[in-house]
């Protein structure tokens, strides 16, 4: 760059937009960390979300209140309680009569809607949801709850009452309310203050406090893990990334490990390091234990065992431009969503340790966090790299760089953490929303039960899975390698893709494990956890009742 054109460049990085530009992600990343150690502020966002019991009496002229659940639901809710009939709403009879004309629950043309409103009294909307759900989809039906949220846009005061059939009904009815309200905003505009309250009722009862205060936590670990993602690599890069972290787990009774920088390369994290190293800001390998009966449980391989430890394992990807792969500007846009699955396994974690939703189990969580950037040290295409595992990999494609960081991952776990189940997480392959499509994550796993215990707990989660195959012996052989143990790519793109992905980490858990049948589950989640340009936090609440129907406990007593 000449000189005068480096002065014009230095210039404009100085001019007054440039410098308050830079303020405001100063301010907005103080106050990003600031909610991450509250459950109900979010200090960043315009929307204040809190999960608790209200009472008609709060509501008023300027009031939102909507009534979701079933028609039939809805209709029994407010026959049977004294909430539109106290505190001068006094509106029961003529709320039925609006009740009856949702449309029916066999409907298959979506939900339905109908606004009460009357003058000097809060608005009222009625959301009925369909019954008609496959047997691979949500009975709740989430995708639809959400929608008719979403229709109602932001509001200064908007009330929520979810009036769920069933018990099992109440996760995935309120995160999908939570989705509609996101929290990272960079918009310069100040936007209008917004206030959601939800409450939950189980036909019409209202639900206890307790519960109110555990799905409080859930909402706040959707809404954290959709904003890490959100947040760009500009202001959420490795460094940052970990800071948050440190925030995150502050005050938990956890033991922190950490491994950044050439210290991967030293202790053998081939795939961290050769991934990561290209970047300006290297890579961490970050393991969060929660362990009250040590290090070293039994191992047990049945369902609902006694103390066991189970691990969790995340692709930190926080920025993905390819590698020396390099994307196309289409292809590459949304990208920060790479970390997405260490996001929802952060935030899952916190919210299980706080919310003593481990059943006495040990959890740990391992974070692999790097970003694939482009550089002179970046990785080639014909570099051989030796993983955490001791397999040597011949790199055919540097933009599959998320196995070779998970792979780190699960090979750390099955030889040095006792596991009796490794779980890992992964935005891994574009070819899962050809395989599972846009709103259910895809799963692979060695062991059929647990698979099954996967697609129960994604229905009662709302973050639907459905298996793809594992057949390892028709598979792996896509890796073959003259001179390594294995590619990193398949050959054929036609060799279901998303199976021969997950089975590129399950050939690095080791053999120990492996012969006493440890259970590993693979989660591709790469088009849940982004629907257009905004996060979800798919995940969260899948890790969470995952660890419910694994020890056998239901998420709402």
């Amino acid at each position: 760059m000449d000189g005068k054109r480096k002065a014009a460049a230095d210039d404009s990085e100085g001019s007054a937009a440039a410098q308050s530009a830079n303020k405001h992600r100063r301010k907005l990343f103080d106050k990003l960390k600031a909610n991450h150690a509250s459950s109900n502020s979010n200090s960043n966002s315009s929307t204040m979300l809190l999960v608790t019991p209200f009472s008609s009496s709060e509501c008023n002229k300027d009031t939102l209140l909507c009534i979701c659940g079933f028609r039939e639901a809805i209709g029994t809710f407010i026959d049977n309680t004294d909430f539109f009939g106290a505190d001068g709403l006094d509106c029961a009879a003529e709320l039925g009569q609006y009740a009856s004309q949702l449309s029916p629950s066999n409907s298959t043309s979506g939900g339905s809607a109908a606004v009460y409103w009357r003058p000097n009294k809060p608005k009222m909307v009625l959301m009925a949801v369909s019954r008609v759900a496959s047997r691979h989809n949500c009975a709740c039906r989430p995708d639809q709850i959400k929608a008719l949220i979403a229709t109602q846009g932001p509001h200064p005061a908007m009330y929520v009452l979810l009036i769920a059939e069933a018990r099992e009904h109440v996760l995935p009815m309120l995160v999908a309310v939570v989705r509609n309200f996101p929290i990272y905003n960079m918009k310069s505009r100040q936007q209008a203050e917004g206030r959601v309250t939800i409450a939950l009722y189980h036909n019409d009862e209202l639900l206890p406090l307790e519960v109110h205060e555990k799905l409080s936590h859930v909402a706040q670990a959707v809404r954290n893990a959709a904003c890490l993602v959100d947040t760009p690599s500009i202001e959420m890069h490795t460094d940052r990334y970990l800071e948050c972290i440190h925030d995150m787990v502050n005050g938990l009774d956890i033991e922190m490990e950490v491994v950044s920088g050439t210290d991967l390369r030293e202790r053998g994290f081939g795939g961290m390091w050769n991934v990561g190293k290209a970047a300006t800001h290297l890579p961490h390998f970050v393991v969060l234990k929660y362990c009250p009966h040590g290090n070293a449980a039994p191992f047990q391989a049945q369902m609902n065992p006694g103390p066991s430890t189970l691990v969790w394992v995340g692709k930190g990807i926080v920025y993905d431009t390819g590698g020396l792969a390099l994307k196309s500007k289409d292809g590459m846009f949304g990208m920060k969503a790479d970390c997405a699955g260490a996001s929802a396994i952060l935030t899952a974690f916190v919210c299980a340790v706080q919310g003593r939703m481990t059943f006495g189990h040990n959890l740990i969580a391992i974070l692999c966090l790097a970003e694939n950037a482009i550089g002179p040290d970046a990785l080639r295409p014909d570099d051989i790299i030796t993983l955490y595992s001791g397999r040597t990999v011949e790199i055919n494609n540097p933009d599959a760089e998320g196995r070779l960081v998970v792979s780190d991952g699960v090979a750390y776990a099955s030889q040095l953490l006792n596991p009796t189940l490794i779980v890992d997480m992964c935005t891994l392959t574009g070819a899962q929303s050809s395989a599972t499509g846009r709103l259910i994550g895809a799963i692979v796993s060695n062991r059929e039960d647990l698979e099954q215990w996967a697609v129960e707990a994604g229905k009662l989660s709302g973050d639907c899975v459905f298996p793809c195959i594992y057949t390892p012996e028709l598979n792996l052989q896509e890796y073959n390698s003259k001179v390594a143990d294995m590619k990193n790519s398949a050959k054929d793109r036609g060799s279901a893709l998303v199976s021969t992905a997950g089975l590129f980490i399950e050939a690095n858990l080791a053999k120990e494990f492996t012969a006493k049948e440890g259970g590993w589950l693979h989660i591709d989640m790469c088009a849940p956890a982004m629907v257009g340009e905004r996060a979800t936090g798919y995940g969260v609440a899948l890790l969470l009742q995952l660890l419910h129907v694994y020890s056998n406990q239901p998420f709402v007593p």
